[in-house]
Formats: structure tokens, C-alpha cells, sequence
């Protein structure tokens, strides 16, 4: 099949506005101000994240053997908002559940099925909490 690499597609009268060089600047500049706000907005959030819930030292995720020695322990505001929806996938929550899995790089081959529980899911799919 032969390529039309010259002459652009339609009619050029019907064009009826080419951008000019300034327009074109004009708009590199808006482009590059937006981008530079995304990076900044970037860099906020991953160092909110970062943050530690109470003032001091942050428990290290290797001296945890259960989730319940997490009540009250210090921990970063990541681990805080993955260990609420760890606790909403066990209550059912299938979006959590799925949110979970998905961040922990484990991503079921099929869609999980609003019919069946948490429970059966991870029973039946052999996901490590």
C-alpha cells in the first residue's frame, strides 16, 4: 500500500487557520508551565508519602510479623494508606483487595468476580497478605 508522505489528508482550503511561530511559542510555553506543575506535584505527593505518621522513628516493615502489631506502631503515610485497604480487602472490599494485589506487583491473569468473597479469592488464588 502506497504511503501519501507530501500532501497532507483533505482539502488545504478548507484549513482555516495555520498557527503562527509566536502561537506556537506561546503555546510551548503554557505546555512546558503545566508539565513543570505536574513534576512539582509529583515530588510533593512521593514526599508526603514518605512522611512518618508521628513524630520520630518509623518501625521497619521486617520487625512485623501481623498487622495487628502495627496498631499505634509509628509508620510512614504509604504504609498507613496500603494497610487501610488491606483492611478493607478483608472485609470484602473487592477494590481494595485488587488495589493491593495490583501494588504488590501480583496481578491475577483474570478479573476477579464480584460474586465471589475475599476469602474464596485468596483461597482459590494463593495470595500472600
Amino acid at each position: 500500500m502506497k504511503q501519501n508522505r507530501g500532501n497532507p489528508k483533505g482539502n488545504p482550503q478548507n484549513l482555516t487557520h495555520r498557527i503562527t511561530s509566536e502561537e506556537a511559542r506561546e503555546m510551548g510555553k503554557k505546555s512546558q508551565a503545566v508539565r513543570r506543575a505536574q513534576r512539582e506535584s509529583q515530588a510533593i505527593a512521593k514526599q508526603l508519602l514518605d512522611l512518618s505518621i508521628y513524630v520520630g522513628d518509623v518501625i521497619s516493615s521486617d520487625d512485623v510479623e501481623s498487622i495487628a502489631e502495627l496498631k499505634g506502631q509509628n509508620i510512614t503515610v504509604r504504609e498507613a494508606m496500603i494497610l487501610a485497604q488491606v483492611a478493607n480487602g478483608i472485609k470484602g472490599d473487592l477494590q481494595a483487595a485488587q488495589f493491593v494485589i495490583n501494588a504488590a506487583g501480583e496481578k491475577p491473569a483474570e478479573k476477579v468476580e464480584m460474586g465471589i468473597s475475599f476469602e474464596d479469592y485468596v483461597k482459590n488464588h494463593k495470595v500472600k497478605l
